[in-house]
């Protein structure tokens, strides 16, 4: 016996918003165990105030990836961390730059940033 289409409709939009959510909640618990690491990710980007971006950073990644999960003001939350990643994707990721052989991991990683900036749109459009 199939599920209620809408069930099976609400249940999928749940796992897709918690495997949305996955990538930055597990990046603000890594920035969070390894601080150090994060300030050099941060400081390597040559951003004013690294301890200020990286804590903003953190809580954003955090309190979004939650709110996903969870779906309280998901679509909020959504476009908070598509702008982010866009943003974060274009300075940490810029593949017009990169023409040495490591390039074509680069135009990888941009590319599935893109992708998850997509997901991201859904949800804002769709909840």
């Amino acid at each position: 016996m199939l599920p209620d289409a809408e069930v099976l409709a609400s249940a999928l939009a749940g796992a897709a918003r918690a495997l949305l959510a996955a990538p930055f909640l597990l990046s603000a618990a890594l920035k969070l165990r390894n601080w150090a690491a994060g300030l050099a990710e941060v400081q390597a980007l040559g951003l004013p105030l690294p301890v200020l971006v990286l804590a903003a950073t953190v809580v954003l990644q955090l309190g979004g990836g939650a709110m996903l999960v969870i779906n309280w003001h998901a679509r909020w939350a959504a476009a908070a961390l598509a702008g982010f990643t866009l943003l974060a994707t274009l300075m940490a990721h810029p593949v017009w730059r990169h023409n040495e052989p490591g390039a074509a991991q680069q135009r990888v990683t941009f590319s599935e940033h893109l992708a998850i900036v997509g997901g991201l749109l859904l949800v804002v459009a769709h909840g």
